[in-house]
């Protein structure tokens, strides 16, 4: 009979395919789209310093995004609509941060590494 201390690879792959499910679920939980919303911009700083790669239909989703948040064209136009106007926008701001967890979820991973790494350099 063997007895494995270790992880089995099957395990791990097991575990990566439930994070990966974790990551591409669809959430309208503020509180995870608002900590969404915050690494969504330290994603894009990190991108910009060229210490992060992001995909690219990432920024594309992203410049959609502004545009439809910033232009006053739009599926409901906030001047004739007010509140539904607004509405409609924030529905398709949930909608991109949902498309883009997946990058997201790979900057949280890229910050905790660079932490550790960082933590075990002050050692």
């Amino acid at each position: 009979m063997l007895i494995f201390w270790g992880k089995s690879k099957m395990e791990e792959q097991n575990n990566n395919e439930n994070r990966e499910t974790k990551a591409n679920k669809f959430s309208v939980n503020p509180i995870v789209l608002l900590r969404d919303f915050k690494d969504l911009f330290g994603m894009f700083f990190a991108a910009i310093r060229g210490k992060f790669k992001i995909r690219l239909s990432s920024i594309v989703w992203t410049l959609l995004g502004a545009f439809y948040f910033i232009l006053p064209l739009d599926f409901m136009p906030e001047a004739l609509y007010t509140f539904l106007g607004l509405g409609d926008d924030l529905l398709f701001l949930v909608y991109i941060l949902n498309q883009i967890r997946p990058d997201i979820e790979r900057y949280r991973q890229f910050k905790l590494e660079n932490k550790r790494k960082n933590d075990e350099k002050n050692l």
